[in-house]
C-alpha cells in the first residue's frame, strides 16, 4: 500500500504532456542520479524515462524518485494496450515510450532494475541495451536458495559495463544472463577522484585516523533492515569505544544530506548510540563526493557492506568490512574474513584488527591489497571509466 500511495503521489505531481516524445538516439532508462553520467551524452541526443523508484522490485526507498513528466497520446495509449494484451502491463508505458522514441541504445545506471532486464529481453534484437554498474554486487547469504535462484534468473543484461573481474565471475557463478562484460571500473569513484584532486581536497597527511561510512537504513524487507541496523550499531559502538581508548580522531559521514527526507532518522539513529562525550565527529552529506573526501583524508575506512570499501581499496586506501550479520560475501577468498574483512563481532577482534591495519607498513599493505583491489574494482589513472564508457558509446552510435 505504501508503494502504491507514493507512486500515485508522484504521478499526480507530474506534468502531463499530451504528445509523443521526439525521437532520440539514446534512451536513459531510470534517470536517477543523472548528474553522475549525463556528460557521456549530448543533451539533445538523449531522452530520459523517469521511474518512481530505484533498484529491483524488492528494493524500495521511502522518498521515491520524482516523476516530472508523463507523456500521453493516442499512439502511446494504443501501444500500452497492445503490450498489456501481451501480459507486459507493468512495463507497458516504458515499452511504448521506447518504441516511439526509436533509440539506437537504451542505457541504465541502475544495473539491478528488474524492469530494465525485462525491457532488454523484449527489445534486445532491435535495440542495444547497456547497464553501467553503480554498486558492488555480492552474494547475499540471507536469501534462501529458492529466492536467490528465482531473482538471479531474472537478470538479463546484453552489455554490462562493470567494476572488475569479480563482477563477471560472480554473475557467471549465479547463472545470470549477461551477453557481454566490459570491465571499465567505477564511474562514481573516478568522478570523485578527479573532483578531489582538481580542487586540492586531499591532504598530504590524513586528517582522521578512522572514517565510518554510513549506509542506507532503508534496505529490503523490515527483517533485513533490523539486521543492518544491528550491524551498523555494533560498528559505531566499537569505533566509539576504540576512539576514546586510543584518542583516535574519528569521523562518521552520513549518507543523507540535511535537506533529505531521511536525514533526521539517520542522524537520530547514530545519536542514540553515541553519548554527548563521544569523540566521533558526525558530518552530513554536503555534495556527491563528501564521503569520498572524508575517506581519502583518513588512515582507515570502516563500514559494513558499502560499495565504497571496494572502490577505496582500488585506489590504495585501507579499509575494514565488518560483516557481523554474516549475510554476504565479497566472493574472494583472500578478502573475506582476512586482512580487510571480519565477521567475528567481538570488540576484542575489532580492536585488534583496526590497530593492526593502522600500524601495517605500506609495503605489507600493498602486498595484501594488490591481488584483490583491481580484481574487485579496476582503477587505471591512464584510462578512466568515463573515457572507456564514452569511447564505447560514441563508437557504437557512429557505427
Amino acid at each position: 500500500m505504501k508503494k502504491i500511495f507514493i507512486l500515485l503521489k508522484n504521478i499526480l505531481k507530474a506534468k502531463i504532456i499530451f504528445k509523443n516524445p521526439e525521437t532520440r538516439e539514446v534512451v536513459i532508462f531510470n534517470s536517477y542520479q543523472l548528474n553522475t553520467y549525463k556528460d557521456l551524452f549530448e543533451k539533445k541526443n538523449y531522452f530520459c524515462i523517469e521511474v518512481p523508484e530505484a533498484g529491483s522490485d524488492d528494493y524500495f526507498t521511502l522518498q521515491g524518485n520524482k516523476i516530472e513528466y508523463i507523456y500521453i497520446s493516442i499512439s502511446i495509449l494504443l501501444l500500452i494496450l497492445k503490450e498489456t494484451l501481451k501480459k507486459n502491463f507493468k512495463i507497458s508505458y516504458y515499452l511504448a515510450l521506447i518504441k516511439i522514441v526509436k533509440p539506437k541504445m537504451v542505457i541504465t545506471w541502475i544495473d539491478n532494475d528488474n524492469r530494465f532486464f525485462k525491457l532488454a529481453q523484449i527489445l534486445d534484437k532491435k535495440i542495444e541495451f547497456f547497464a553501467i554498474q553503480n554498486a558492488y554486487r555480492m552474494e547475499v547469504h540471507s536469501r534462501s536458495k529458492e529466492k536467490a535462484k528465482y531473482e538471479d534468473s531474472k537478470i538479463y543484461i546484453p552489455n554490462y559495463l562493470c567494476f572488475g573481474q569479480q563482477t563477471e565471475d560472480y554473475f557467471k557463478k549465479i547463472g545470470a544472463t549477461v551477453k557481454k562484460f566490459n570491465i571499465v571500473g567505477s564511474l562514481r569513484l573516478s568522478n570523485a577522484d578527479q573532483y578531489l584532486k582538481k580542487n586540492n581536497l586531499i591532504n598530504s597527511t590524513p586528517k582522521y585516523d578512522l572514517c565510518l561510512i554510513s549506509e542506507s537504513l532503508v534496505y529490503g524487507t523490515p527483517g533485513a533492515l533490523d539486521m543492518q541496523k544491528n550491524e551498523l550499531g555494533i560498528i559505531t559502538k566499537y569505533a566509539d569505544k576504540l576512539a576514546k581508548k586510543y584518542n583516535l580522531k574519528t569521523v562518521l559521514v552520513l549518507k543523507r544530506a540535511q535537506d533529505h527526507k531521511l536525514h533526521n532518522s539517520e542522524i537520530n539513529f547514530y545519536k542514540k548510540i553515541l553519548d554527548k562525550n563521544s569523540p566521533i565527529i558526525i558530518k552530513s552529506r554536503q555534495n556527491s563526493f563528501s564521503s569520498y573526501e572524508a575517506a581519502y583524508n583518513s588512515k582507515l575506512v570502516i563500514a559494513a557492506r558499502s560499495s565504497m570499501l571496494t572502490e577505496l581499496l582500488a585506489v590504495g586506501i585501507r579499509i575494514l568490512s565488518c560483516n557481523y550479520n554474516k549475510d554476504y560475501s565479497f566472493n574472494y577468498p583472500d578478502f573475506y574474513d582476512s586482512y580487510f574483512s571480519i565477521s567475528d563481532n567481538t570488540y576484542d577482534k575489532f580492536e585488534k584488527r583496526v590497530l593492526f591495519l593502522l600500524s601495517m607498513s605500506q609495503k605489507d599493505f600493498n602486498k595484501h591489497a594488490e591481488p584483490i583491489k583491481n580484481y574487485m574494482v579496476d582503477f587505471d589513472t591512464n584510462c578512466l571509466p568515463f573515457e572507456k564508457i564514452k569511447t564505447q558509446f560514441d563508437t557504437f552510435l557512429k557505427g
